[in-house]
């Protein structure tokens, strides 16, 4: 096998798979880490921001502290610029490079055995469907780059364990691509247990002991350590505190992932039973292939769960096959341990995440996967990848398998090539999984979103009815985003449908009584009245549950305004001063009621303030003009 034709021959494969997503638009979490990120936006001079560990309830401070990977899409903006077909580009060619190191390592990790055993596997790796999200989606380029460092670092430790040269410089290597794997996204912490696996299959004489276990116990303990340091008061940065001030939502995350409910281990192990499946499931048959795995297309499930019973006892007989040929230390064994080792994070063992599952979440596992795949193919010939032993293709079920691997190889090409299209754009995305994941709540409120934003363009009754519908389905199939319980209720406002709107945040009140949100949207119905005093009496409860926020004195403001009350209400407007609004009509209104009272001095002071948050705004610059242009 002549090894630069192999690379060449796994390079130009990924181009020609993923090469279909290149005029492809952003989607899906490229909101978090492009379009709505700010720091990336400054490109190379938001570089040093990238490394502050801020949480928030912004869309940018969404993603934890992955600063490798943000620093990689600020570089792609600052040489790029607002483009996503550069970033698709810079995502397949990297996805191409990570393969060719991919069959790299697995020739470093299993010199014995031919090379075609290594090309094989990394060839199902390229075309495998359930990849198409991370190469598809450029905000899953943070997925690669975990998996590329965490590579590099495999490979200096295995310099470590092949040759008594140069090991301390190698050990600072396998250290620093642990943390850069880190840093790109959070399961490179998943590499040093894998490490932890060569070494124990890994015999080396030249090996020594202190290296051959050390090495992945210290990059444990310091990725554990830099973990805690994170998310410690001197280097994290949490805003979503202020939110409870402000009577404001903080989601609970619920419908990402219903186990947010879960109250303790018992209730959690059935799901991470169900979810192995799920994830067999997807590595074996990936038919239907969905962005979102979140409440409604997933629900938590017990014990008595057929698929669960069925779970555990196909685990019970995986683990029985790795303790039976613990000391063989057989292909079939390193596949399902590497695959274990890597998916586990993902079971909600040690922390519920963010979502119930994901297939991006089976990126690096599926190569454990196709490895313990590998050995069985191995037991059930009587054949041998073996350097030694006869050709692997010797024997008639070994030619037969080949040929089922030649069928998965072409099927798996042509499904990822099918499901590349769906990732072209948000709409495409979602009108192509809401077919399939029908009772998801959290992509019918995202769909929904998606189509009121478009409604604009061209306002038709029936566009408002499908916007309705699908607001209305994320709420029916639960209550506990109350974001989409609001925007339901805005848009029933919006539609000429008031007293519905009305009837939803009525109800969002009853769910969420202590939040001043509810409150405000009620008031502003009865201010579209003109029921002034009855609005105010909601504004007024509003601002004993979220006294911080802003909102509520500019609207109780407008209230004692219209009845005629101006003295409450440039009082009210002060008083919220100390909050630090940022609206523009809060300062044009107060420089109006200052105005009035002929206090020239603050009305201009004010009058400034809200045009310098809404420059462009020719109401406010012609207001200006004709109140202060003598003065100025």
């Amino acid at each position: 096998m002549r090894k630069l034709a192999v690379y060449a021959f796994i390079f130009v494969l990924a181009l020609i798979q993923y090469a279909g997503t290149w005029n492809h638009d952003y989607a899906w979490d490229d909101a978090i880490v492009i379009t709505q990120n700010e720091r990336v936006q400054k490109g190379f001079e938001g570089i040093p921001e990238v490394f502050k560990n801020i949480k928030s309830d912004e869309i940018q401070h969404r993603y934890g502290y992955r600063p490798i990977s943000l620093m990689s899409f600020a570089i792609d903006y600052g040489l790029f610029g607002d483009d996503p077909h550069a970033g698709h580009i810079v995502n397949t060619l990297f996805y191409g490079m990570l393969c060719c190191l991919l069959f790299f390592v697995l020739l470093k990790l299993f010199p014995d055995r031919t090379p075609w055993m290594a090309f094989l596997i990394t060839a199902l790796f390229v075309v495998h469907p359930v990849h198409s999200e991370v190469v598809a989606n450029i905000k899953s380029r943070d997925e690669m780059l975990a998996m590329f460092f965490g590579l590099l670092a495999m490979l200096a430790f295995l310099r470590i364990l092949d040759s008594d040269k140069r090991r301390i410089l190698n050990v600072f290597l396998v250290l620093g691509f642990l943390v850069l794997s880190f840093f790109s996204r959070e399961n490179g912490i998943v590499f040093p247990i894998l490490l932890l696996l060569v070494a124990l299959y890994r015999n080396e004489s030249l090996a020594h002991f202190a290296y051959k276990w050390g090495v992945p116990v210290l990059s444990l303990i310091l990725l554990f350590g830099i973990r805690s340091a994170l998310y410690s008061d001197y280097l994290f940065e949490n805003r979503s505190t202020a939110l409870i001030a402000q009577g404001k939502f903080l989601e609970d995350g619920f419908i990402g992932n219903p186990l947010r409910d879960a109250t303790g281990i018992m209730q959690i192990l059935p799901n991470s039973f169900y979810i192995l499946m799920q994830n067999l499931r997807l590595l074996v048959f990936p038919s239907e292939l969905v962005h979102d795995y979140a409440f409604g297309h997933t629900k938590i499930v017990g014990w008595s769960n057929p698929l669960v019973i069925f779970s555990v006892l196909f685990h019970l007989f995986l683990g029985y096959v790795v303790v039976r040929n613990f000391k063989k230390r057989t292909l079939i064994n390193f596949g399902i341990l590497f695959y274990f080792s890597s998916v586990f994070i993902y079971l909600h063992f040690l922390q519920v995440g963010p979502d119930y599952m994901a297939e991006r979440y089976l990126f690096l596992p599926s190569v454990g996967f196709l490895i313990a795949l590998f050995g069985v193919f191995e037991w059930l010939t009587k054949s041998s990848f073996l350097r030694s032993n006869q050709p692997f293709y010797s024997t008639p079920a070994a030619k037969g398998i080949l040929v089922l691997f030649g069928v998965f190889f072409l099927m798996g090409f042509a499904k990822t090539s099918d499901r590349n299209k769906a990732w072209e754009n948000n709409k495409v995305l979602m009108e192509t999984d809401v077919e399939v994941a029908t009772e998801c709540a959290r992509l019918h409120y995202n769909y929904a979103c998606l189509l009121h934003a478009e409604y604009y363009k061209s306002p038709s009754p029936t566009k408002q009815s499908r916007i309705l519908e699908h607001y209305q389905k994320a709420v029916d199939i639960s209550n506990r985003s109350m974001k989409a319980q609001l925007d339901l209720g805005r848009a029933y406002m919006e539609f000429g449908k008031p007293e519905q709107g009305k009837e939803v945040f009525l109800t969002c009140i009853e769910t969420y009584p202590d939040l001043s949100i509810p409150y405000i949207e009620v008031g502003k119905y009865h201010l579209s009245k003109n029921q002034f005093q009855e609005a105010l009496n909601f504004f007024e409860k509003a601002k004993e549950k979220g006294k911080e926020n802003s909102d509520v004195y500019y609207l109780k403001a407008v209230c004692y305004v219209m009845l005629q009350k101006n003295e409450l209400a440039r009082k009210e407007l002060e008083d919220g001063l100390i909050y630090k609004p940022v609206i523009a009509k809060y300062f044009d209104l107060l420089g109006d009621l200052y105005f009035f009272e002929k206090k020239m001095e603050l009305s201009k002071k004010n009058s400034e303030k809200a045009l310098a948050i809404e420059p462009t705004n020719e109401v406010l610059k012609a207001k200006f003009n004709e109140r202060f242009a003598e003065t100025n």
